[in-house]
């Protein structure tokens, strides 16, 4: 079975933005932050997701419309 998430979303590291995802949003905001993240954008999944379920969902979500070519290179894998 398949890993899931209840979390997902994006941030950059030396200028590479890339798809995250977790299970507790605040631990992992804290854990990117610390490790030199910025522009940290994540959500809460409606339900438990796999990765590529996860990447969908914030296909379909406006909030990352100016990141939509970095979630369909993602999905497109």
């Amino acid at each position: 079975m398949a890993k899931e998430f209840t979390v997902a979303g994006v941030s950059t590291l030396n200028g590479k933005l890339k798809l995250r995802f977790a299970n507790d949003i605040a631990l992992r905001v804290k854990v990117l932050a610390r490790n030199g993240h910025d522009n940290i954008r994540l959500v809460e999944l409606a339900t438990a997701m796999t990765k590529a379920e996860a990447a969908k969902a914030l296909a379909a979500d406006e909030r990352f419309a100016d990141v939509r070519d970095v979630i369909d290179a993602f999905i497109a894998k």
